[in-house]
């Protein structure tokens, strides 16, 4: 269960990220009223995000010097949390009902085949980043996780886009599916393949853990 670490570091983001949103609308509010109230909220948010974004990388990129074991800094909630921040600047930027001005801007000069061609580079760069870093690499620590965070952001924004630019067409049900179950998906994947990995050949293992994490997957989500 040690792919549980991130479990922890989400939380720390969760109630770190809730209760600095909750100060900045309060100082925001106090300083402004009514519509003039937003845009302070959405800079101060964003000026905040993109600093801790930074420090928490910092901290990795000096953290990782001299190590031979880099746990230290990718469990650590401090060193390996800007993931988290950088997701809170995409929030920032978007929106939701009150979409941002760069948001704005972006979906004015796009268009769904540029938002899914975005999505689609940043999956394909995700992937061969992923197959090449490895978890024993200083460099791994000082670009390379940040470099797929960057990729995985960008990707993120593109769906965002790809959603608003197309209102009336429905999600594919097995797509669906597959949002559904995801975070479970990852939840259970890993203790099975850890098993699995000891008892048959790679391949079978990656595809046996496959296929059960769905299924029970699916079933924690709409069962349990």
């Amino acid at each position: 269960f040690v792919h549980t670490w991130s479990l922890a570091v989400e939380m720390h983001f969760y109630i770190l990220w809730g209760l600095i949103a909750w100060l900045v609308a309060k100082i925001s509010r106090r300083l402004a009223s009514g519509r003039r109230a937003l845009p302070r909220f959405r800079w101060g948010l964003g000026l905040l995000t993109t600093a801790f974004a930074i420090e928490s990388f910092v901290m990795m990129y000096f953290g990782a010097v001299g190590l031979k074991d880099f746990s230290p800094v990718y469990f650590s909630s401090l060193t390996h949390c800007f993931p988290f921040f950088v997701g809170g600047l995409i929030g920032v930027l978007s929106g939701i009902k009150a979409q941002g001005p760069i948001y704005r801007w972006t979906t004015a000069h796009c268009n769904p085949i540029i938002a899914g061609a975005v999505m689609l580079i940043s999956f394909i760069l995700l992937v061969a980043l992923g197959d090449r870093m490895k978890f024993d690499a200083l460099q791994t620590y000082q670009g390379g996780l940040l470099l797929a965070t960057v990729l995985a952001g960008i990707m993120i924004y593109g769906a965002r886009l790809l959603h608003d630019h197309t209102p009336n067409l429905k999600e594919p049900r097995w797509m669906t599916f597959l949002a559904d179950v995801s975070y479970s998906v990852y939840l259970y994947h890993w203790p099975l393949y850890v098993i699995f990995s000891h008892m048959m050949v790679n391949w079978l293992a990656a595809l046996l853990t496959t296929v059960l994490s769905i299924i029970l997957s699916a079933l924690s989500y709409y069962v349990l």
